[in-house]
């Protein structure tokens, strides 16, 4: 892959965040979504090797992006799956 290639990737990439008009989640929303209390969505956050979606921090409080979330959640069924394989 090229110079050229690698920033037109780039620029697809922030473009497909900008087109994203979707309202952060907050940690309620992703806790609420995944099934876990926030003390477990703290330890997913510190956790390195879970590669969970650093939070944004807004006046003091957590959110995530709706399409970071959706990715981590495909990343680790595929990871489930190949484990399973």
């Amino acid at each position: 892959m090229d110079v050229s290639e690698s920033s037109a990737n780039e620029r697809s990439a922030l473009a497909e965040r900008r087109q994203d008009s979707r309202p952060l989640l907050s940690s309620r929303a992703v806790c609420e979504h995944f099934g876990i209390v926030p003390r477990t969505l703290h330890r997913w956050v510190a956790d390195r090797e879970l590669a969970f979606p650093k939070p944004l921090i807004v006046k003091r409080r957590q959110y995530w992006r709706p399409r970071e979330i959706e990715d981590f959640e495909l990343t680790r069924k595929d990871n489930s799956k190949h484990a399973a394989a």
